[in-house]
């Protein structure tokens, strides 16, 4: 089986966030931390805005059968 073809990294679009949210609440409370913004965080309320003409990136790890199981999303503080 070749691993390098089971998931896929691409760039977030606004119709990944019902997923993004869901995965980052996933992980918040598995850690114990549902307390903080996470997946309520406003910044995913606009990619672009936020992201990507800030300079920075939202990218998501999709399945081979098309299913979101990961995000990553940075941008310059300064």
């Amino acid at each position: 089986m070749n691993r390098e073809l089971e998931f896929s990294i691409r760039r977030a679009t606004p119709e990944d966030v019902p997923s993004i949210r869901s995965i980052l609440y996933a992980v918040r409370r598995e850690y114990g931390v549902i307390w903080e913004i996470g997946a309520n965080d406003p910044e995913l309320d606009d990619l672009e805005g936020n992201y990507f003409q800030r300079g920075g990136q939202f990218e998501v790890i999709e399945s081979m059968a098309q299913r979101i199981v990961g995000c990553a999303g940075l941008y310059p503080l300064t």
